[in-house]
């Protein structure tokens, strides 16, 4: 192909995809650690919420927002790409692409040193990870076989009526302060979580333990450069930090 018509066939793709495009799909969290034996132990579990009033487990974290409370959006996982903004930058690096011989254009690109690699095109995405459902879920999880004689809460009054039916139990508060995504460099994600939890017995004095996960500048393209493959890998990451944290937290209480 000659090298106008290199470009123009560029020039049309990038048209075409000047838009934004969105993709999601449904949380699916899986806890991903090994198992632990079940403990005696009863413990009421309680995630503080983040926002008064709203529950934990609908609470969002993006790139763009920072946190935030949808119970719509609390159930999808993915990202939005807007390609309009990065037209005009990459249009020049392109056409200059595209006046290069043919062999050599292959070898910049299998060399990771093209315009046109993936890894230099930094595309403007929100990216939402649910972290309240993928916490929750997986910490419901570990608590129905690690510890089936517990209760997980949302708000103060499933723990005073725990208490009441569970006058033994440890009261295990946890205060999440902060859960971001960000994406530093192109096309590789970070994703932390830190907090604390707060545990009681009935005569034990109160200890707090150190909550903390992070995952950091993992390639979204690992398993392969489609959307689908994108998004599977958001969604290993989201269930690997959230299967850590639901550890930590039944370590501490049990």
């Amino acid at each position: 192909m000659g090298h106008l018509q290199r470009l123009l066939a560029l020039t049309g793709l990038l048209l075409l995809c000047a838009c934004t495009l969105p993709r999601y799909q449904d949380a699916e969290p899986r806890y991903s650690l090994p198992v632990r034996g079940q403990s005696n132990v009863r413990a009421i579990v309680y995630l503080e919420p983040v926002f008064k009033g709203k529950r934990f487990d609908e609470v969002v974290s993006d790139n763009v927002t920072g946190v935030f409370w949808n119970p719509d959006e609390s159930r999808k996982i993915g990202f939005t790409q807007n390609y309009a903004e990065i037209v005009p930058k990459i249009l020049p690096a392109f056409a200059l692409e595209s006046t290069l011989p043919y062999n050599i254009g292959l070898g910049r690109v299998a060399s990771g040193d093209s315009s046109m690699a993936l890894d230099r095109i930094k595309v403007d995405s929100r990216i939402m990870i649910p972290f309240g459902f993928y916490i929750s879920r997986n910490l419901e999880h570990l608590l129905t076989t690690s510890a089936p004689n517990s209760k997980l809460c949302f708000d103060t009054q499933c723990v005073e009526n725990s208490k009441v039916s569970m006058p033994s139990a440890v009261v295990a508060t946890v205060r999440f302060t902060k859960t971001s995504v960000s994406e530093d460099k192109p096309n590789r994600l970070t994703l932390i979580v830190e907090g604390d939890v707060v545990i009681q017995g009935v005569t034990d004095a109160r200890k707090q333990v150190q909550l903390r996960h992070e995952i950091v500048e993992r390639h979204i393209a690992s398993e392969g450069y489609r959307h689908s493959d994108f998004l599977r890998v958001m969604d290993k990451m989201a269930n690997e930090i959230s299967s850590v944290i639901a550890s930590q937290i039944i370590t501490s209480a049990l």
